[in-house]
């Protein structure tokens, strides 16, 4: 199937992971594969709930059919539904980076930022500690009314990437929502350009 898969055969790869439910109806990874290739391929939900019913009877304990779950019931508009099952699958593997994810994004469109806040310094915890994780966390703090905290995020993470221009911007656009000018003005000011002399022939 990931062979299949990889060459962008996607519709063959969910007919063999389809064949291979017919063939092996005791085996869940058939049926978490040809749910997972039919909502890649956007097919019907139904379909995909009962490949999804058939890998939770087989294996109940999989995280990952409780993540592909919540995709389902994400890409349907259930939000509630999917972020219990992206709880539950986190609850199952709490490494499960993806779903914790995933459930970041949810949380965040939706506007639950204290779960927002949660999976983030989790995700941090488990090094997630990427700019783009770093300035989520911020933006949450922030819509909570941290702001002591998402300044010392994004202090924190301008002495760690100093020469970031996207992260400096961050701290200097948080400094002008708050009407500090004075320190948005100091970090937009770029640093004078260091001009070399140029080198003299040697006359040795």
């Amino acid at each position: 199937m990931l062979t299949l898969e990889q060459s962008g055969h996607d519709e063959a790869a969910l007919a063999l992971a389809e064949q291979l439910c017919r063939r092996a109806p005791s085996s869940a990874l058939p049926q978490l594969e040809a749910a997972r290739l039919g909502l890649k391929l956007g097919r019907d939900t139904p379909t995909i709930e009962k490949h999804l019913q058939a890998a939770r009877y087989l294996a109940p304990d999989n995280p990952r059919v409780r993540y592909l779950a919540a995709l389902a019931k994400e890409g349907v508009g259930d939000d509630a539904a999917a972020r219990l099952l992206y709880l539950e699958a986190i609850w199952l593997r709490s490494s499960y980076t993806e779903a914790r994810t995933r459930l970041v994004a949810l949380a965040i469109r939706t506007r639950d930022w204290t779960l927002a806040e949660v999976q983030l310094r989790d995700l941090l915890a488990l090094g997630e500690r990427s700019v783009g994780r770093r300035l989520q966390l911020a933006h949450v703090l922030e819509e909570q009314g941290k702001l002591s905290q998402t300044e010392s995020v994004l202090l924190q993470l301008h002495h760690d990437e100093a020469k970031n221009a996207a992260v400096t911007t961050a701290l200097a656009d948080y400094y002008e929502r708050h009407n500090r000018m004075k320190e948005a003005l100091a970090l937009r000011r770029a640093p004078p350009e260091k001009k070399l002399r140029p080198l003299q022939p040697s006359r040795r």
